[in-house]
C-alpha cells in the first residue's frame, strides 16, 4: 500500500507566503493547476484548455523550484520572452508569494541560511558568492530549500505519528519505504482498510497548516525483485567465492525467513556442498547433493561472506558456517527474503509458475504473439508478468520499451509478429548489457559481494525524468502507470 500527498509543496508555499489567492482554492478543493491557468490567461475554468493547464502547472512547481525564464521556456517549449511574462503574471495574480521570494533570498544573505517550519536550517553560503551563477543558485536553494525542507519535515512526522499508532492498534503490517513524499507499507491481509484508516489519518494531521493536507492511499499486490541482471550477478560473483564449499552447519536466526522447520533445514543443508549455481527469473538456485537452496531476496535481501570470527552484523538471519573458516550470512533488514528446500530432480521450468527465460529459445516472436493477441494489456504490464517471461522488472521494462521505439502504454494485441521480433531481441540485447555491466546500482543487492553495478551508466530512460533522450533530445517524460513509475520518449517511442 502506497500513500502519498497531493501537491505537498504547494500547499506549504501558500502557508508560509500566506498568499490568498491559493489558499482559498485549496479550501475550496479547487484544481490548483487549473486555477493558476485562469488568474495567469484571464479566462473562466471551461475556457481553460489541456496546454493552458500544463503550462500552469508547469509555473506551480517552478516557482517552488526559483525556476528562471531560461529554465521555464525549456520546459513548456516557448521564448524566454514568453516565460518570463508567465513568471511576472503568475507573481501578479499571487503578490506574496513574490514577497516571500524577495524576503527570503534577502534574509538568506544576511544570515547566510534559511529555516523550516520546524526550525530546521539549511546552510546556503553560494548566495554570497562573488560568482554570478553560484550567487543565483543560492537564490534559488534559499526559495526552496524552506518548501522543500518543509515538506520533508511534514512526511517524517507523519512517519513517527502512523508509527505510533500502528503500535496503539497493535496491527502487524510493516511501514518499509519512503520516497519523497510517499509511504509505502507492506500491509497484510485483513487489515487493508484499518491500515488506509490510519495511514490517511495522521498524514493529513501531521502538521497544521492555513491549507488542508490531502493524503490518498493506494494499494495492490506488491511485485517481486531485485531483477533478472543483479540476481544474476549476486549468484556469479557467489559461485566465485563459495563453489564446492562444504557447509558445516547452518544457524537459522529467523525462522520465518526458512520456509520449513528450521532444524530441518539445518539437518538437510549440513554436510552438503555448494555443486551448482544456477538462476530462474529472480531466484537464486544453489544445488546440493541431493537437494536444491532456493532463494528470493525480495526488497533487501543480501549475502556477506565474512570470516567467521567477523561480528555478526544486526539484520543477520541465516548463517552458512563454511569449511574454510569463513562464513555465508544471509541478511535482510525487512525480513522479506525468503528460502525453502526443494528436491535436486525438480523441474525448474515448471517451478513458481514462471514463464520462460528471456534468453531461452521458447521466448520468442511467435510465443509472444499467440500470448497476447488477444489481450487487453499493456506492454510494459506484459513484460512485468512473470508468467509471460520470467526475471523482468520495473527498470528493464522501461528500457526494453525504449529500445523497441514503442510507448510501455501500448496494447499488445496491435503488436504484430515482425514487432516482436524486435522487442524480444531488445530484451535480450538490454539484460545481456546489463548482466555484463554487473546490475544496475538502483538496487543496492550487490554490494554486500563487493561487486559495483555500472548499468546505470547504459540507462536511457529509466530514473531520467527531464533530462535529454539520448537519441533526440528531447525530455524524458515519467508518468504513472498502473501504479508504477514508467519513463519514456514522447519522440523516439511511438503508442500503438
Amino acid at each position: 500500500m502506497a500513500c502519498d500527498y497531493s501537491q505537498v509543496e504547494l500547499r506549504v508555499l501558500a502557508h508560509i507566503a500566506e498568499e490568498e489567492g491559493l489558499i482559498e482554492a485549496f479550501v475550496q478543493g479547487l484544481d490548483i493547476h487549473t486555477k493558476t491557468a485562469m488568474d495567469l490567461f484571464k479566462v473562466s475554468e471551461n475556457e481553460v484548455t489541456s496546454l493552458m493547464r500544463r503550462q500552469a502547472k508547469a509555473v506551480n512547481f517552478g516557482i517552488v523550484y526559483g525556476i528562471s525564464d531560461f529554465g521555464l521556456a525549456q520546459q513548456i517549449d516557448v521564448t524566454r520572452k514568453e516565460a518570463q511574462q508567465f513568471i511576472d503574471r503568475y507573481f501578479e495574480s499571487y503578490p506574496k508569494i513574490l514577497t516571500y521570494t524577495e524576503s527570503t533570498i534577502e534574509e538568506c544573505r544576511e544570515k547566510g541560511y534559511v529555516k523550516t517550519l520546524c526550525g530546521r536550517r539549511r546552510e546556503i553560503p553560494e548566495i554570497n558568492d562573488r560568482n554570478y551563477m553560484i550567487r543565483e543558485f543560492g537564490k534559488r536553494a534559499a526559495t526552496n530549500a524552506r518548501i522543500q525542507g518543509t515538506a520533508a519535515d511534514l512526511i517524517k512526522l507523519a512517519m513517527i505519528a502512523i508509527d505510533d499508532r500502528m503500535k496503539k492498534e497493535q496491527v502487524h503490517s510493516k511501514m518499509i519505504l519512503q520516497v519523497h513524499d510517499e509511504l509505502i507499507f507492506d500491509v497484510l491481509q485483513g487489515e487493508e482498510e484499518l491500515m488506509k484508516r490510519i495511514i490517511e489519518e495522521e498524514m493529513i494531521h501531521a502538521m497544521e497548516l492555513k491549507v488542508p493536507l490531502v493524503a490518498e492511499c493506494k494499494s495492490g499486490n506488491r511485485s517481486n525483485m531485485p531483477e533478472l541482471p543483479e540476481v544474476q550477478t549476486v549468484l556469479s560473483t557467489l559461485e566465485h567465492m563459495i563453489s564446492n564449499r562444504k557447509i558445516l552447519s547452518v544457524k537459522v536466526l529467523s525462522p520465518e525467513v526458512v520456509q520449513m522447520n528450521p532444524d530441518e533445514f539445518s539437518f538437510r543443508l549440513t554436510e552438503r556442498h555448494f555443486l551448482g549455481f544456477k538462476r530462474r527469473g529472480k531466484y537464486l538456485i544453489f544445488e546440493m547433493e541431493d537437494c536444491a537452496l532456493i532463494s528470493h531476496l525480495r526488497m533487501e535481501g543480501k549475502y556477506f561472506v565474512e570470516k567467521s570470527t567477523d561480528p555478526i552484523r544486526k539484520h543477520t538471519h541465516v548463517i552458512f558456517h563454511l569449511d574454510d573458516g569463513t562464513d555465508l550470512r544471509y541478511h535482510d533488514v525487512r525480513r522479506f527474503g525468503r528460502m525453502e528446500l526443494i528436491d535436486k530432480s525438480t523441474d525448474y521450468s515448471e517451478f513458481h509458475g514462471l514463464g520462460p527465460e528471456p534468453f531461452s529459445k521458447e521466448f520468442n516472436a511467435m510465443y509472444a504473439w499467440n500470448c497476447t493477441r488477444k489481450s487487453k494489456r499493456s506492454l510494459k504490464m506484459t513484460l512485468l508478468d512473470q508468467s509471460f517471461v520470467a526475471g523482468i522488472g520495473n527498470i528493464y521494462a522501461d528500457e526494453i520499451c525504449f529500445r523497441s521505439g514503442l510507448r510501455p502504454e501500448s496494447r499488445v494485441s496491435k503488436i504484430s509478429k515482425a514487432r516482436w521480433e524486435v522487442i524480444v531481441q531488445c530484451a535480450v540485447d538490454v539484460l545481456s548489457e546489463a548482466i555484463s555491466h554487473g546490475g544496475s546500482t538502483v538496487r543496492s543487492y550487490t554490494s554486500s559481494l563487493g561487486v559495483t553495478g555500472l548499468f546505470q551508466l547504459q540507462i536511457d530512460v529509466y530514473g531520467r525524468e527531464n533530462q535529454p533522450c539520448h537519441i533526440c533530445g528531447t525530455p524524458i517524460k515519467k508518468v504513472r502507470h498502473n501504479q508504477r513509475g514508467t519513463h519514456f520518449c514522447p519522440v523516439c517511442q511511438r503508442r500503438l
